[in-house]
């Protein structure tokens, strides 16, 4: 079983609570006070702080699962939260332990002193053992302490250190294995979410036969139809392809007449996605051209180096066989 959801998008994303939210009847004091229970607050919910609060779940909900970005954001929902229930009595006599008892200025020099007499034991006996390193030693020395600085101001003045983490540290793309035909249900609507260009969220279909409802892309994903061949071509049916604004999709091992993304022609959405959608190996442009009666296809469109290769191509061998009816004519 996983975790269970932090309170704060637990009852943000409760129906009543959203419900109430959208029509206003957080205006209510007897609505009001249902929702103040839930969360604990002491004064009464207003519509602006309702709505702030959904705001905020909502875009904790649409960050990748286990991503640094949606444990930042779930974190400031329940910064926002403390912030309403505002500070108790216990909270103060809480902090007041804790600052004048165990973190007193006393126990604060003391700790000071101690790691510092720490590190330049330690930084003498390296350069003991290392003469030639002592130099880089010192330079580490000053460029931690320099950085440890930034560190310590920036966690005081926003909460987070000044590491961009979640650079740092890349998102785990999310990848979605196909390993059989229709292996998952075609009623299903599937949503890929990516982060950057280098982490891709990715639906491979490994040469398999797969029907979606609708394929959403939020961010950087990609279609891999890995593994087909002529003999068992690979199919992608879609009634709908949703991409959203600033997302790209990228088509990886499609190859004609043996991969197919097809897209109902009923969809009013795809000829819209188009100039988000790349095929690797070919050009940045799509289209979508006419399948059958039902099905619409996406495929490539190829650059003019290989229209001139194709053209080149036919003139070559129209001049051949103009050749080879002068011979045979002289013959």
């Amino acid at each position: 079983r996983g975790a269970s959801p932090p309170p704060c998008q637990k009852f943000t994303h409760d129906p009543l609570f959203r419900h109430s939210s959208n029509l206003g009847a957080l205006g209510r004091s007897d609505v009001a006070s249902l929702v103040n229970a839930k969360l604990k607050l002491p004064g009464a919910l207003n519509e602006e702080q309702a709505r702030k609060l959904v705001a905020m779940a909502d875009k904790a909900q649409n960050l990748p699962q286990g991503s640094l970005q949606r444990t930042r954001a779930e974190m400031d929902i329940l910064g926002e939260l403390r912030r309403m229930r505002g500070i108790g009595k216990v909270d103060i006599a809480t902090a007041f332990y804790y600052l004048h008892i165990l973190s007193g200025y006393t126990t604060q020099a003391v700790n000071a002193v101690s790691t510092a007499l720490n590190t330049m034991a330690d930084l003498s006996i390296m350069a003991a053992q290392h003469p030639r390193e002592a130099g880089h030693l010192l330079t580490g020395l000053r460029e931690g302490a320099a950085d440890g600085f930034r560190h310590f101001r920036s966690i005081l003045q926003t909460g987070y250190s000044s590491h961009d983490l979640d650079n740092k540290i890349p998102e785990v793309p999310q990848t979605l294995e196909i390993r059989a035909n229709e292996q998952i249900a075609n009623a299903a609507a599937v949503t890929l979410n990516g982060t950057d260009a280098a982490n891709r969220a990715t639906l491979d279909l490994g040469g398999f036969t797969e029907t979606f409802a609708t394929l959403t892309i939020n961010g950087n994903a990609v279609v891999d139809f890995n593994g087909g061949n002529v003999c068992v071509p690979a199919y992608l049916y879609l009634d709908d392809l949703l991409i959203a604004g600033g997302s790209t999709l990228l088509i990886k091992n499609w190859i004609e007449f043996t991969t197919f993304l097809l897209v109902k022609n009923t969809s009013t959405n795809v000829e819209g996605e188009l100039g988000r959608i790349q095929f690797e190996g070919y050009g940045e442009a799509a289209d979508w051209l006419p399948y059958d009666s039902t099905w619409s296809m996406i495929a490539p469109v190829p650059e003019p180096s290989t229209y001139g290769a194709i053209f080149l191509t036919a003139g070559l061998a129209l001049v051949a066989y103009r050749r080879h009816r002068a011979t045979k004519k002289a013959a």
